[in-house]
C-alpha cells in the first residue's frame, strides 16, 4: 500500500488529525533515491503498527509552502505530529529499527 498523498492545502487538516493520534509526515522528492528506500519502510511499519496512526507522504518540490511552514531543508525528512504539533522530526535514511522506535514512542 502507498503512503496517501497531501499538497500544501491538505498538509494542515492532517496536522489537525493528530489531536486524537499520531500524525507522520514524510517529505520526499521523486529524485531522491533514499526517499524511495525510506517510504516502503514507513509504509510497513505504519500498516503493522499495533497503536492507530496516520502516516502520509507530500512531494517537497511541488509543496514548497508546505515545506517552509515546516522548516524542511531536505529529503527525505519524516515529521511526528501530536495534538497539532511537531514533536519529532527526523531526516536521511534511518534503519526499520529506529522508525519502528519513533511510531512506538508516539504513538
Amino acid at each position: 500500500m502507498s503512503l496517501p498523498e497531501l499538497d500544501d492545502q491538505s498538509l494542515p487538516r492532517a496536522i489537525g488529525e493528530s489531536q486524537s493520534l499520531p500524525v507522520l509526515v514524510m517529505f520526499v522528492s521523486q529524485w531522491c533515491n533514499t526517499c524511495a528506500e525510506m517510504l516502503p519502510r514507513l509504509e510497513t511499519l505504519a500498516d503493522e503498527s499495533e497503536k492507530p496512526l496516520k502516516a502520509f507522504q507530500i512531494d517537497f518540490d511541488s509543496n514548497i509552502d508546505a515545506a517552509v511552514a515546516q522548516r524542511v531543508m531536505m529529503v527525505p525528512t519524516l515529521i511526528v505530529f501530536r495534538h497539532g504539533a511537531a514533536v519529532e522530526k527526523l531526516t536521511g535514511s534511518h534503519p526499520p529499527e529506529k522508525l519502528a522506535l519513533l511510531i512506538r514512542k508516539h504513538a
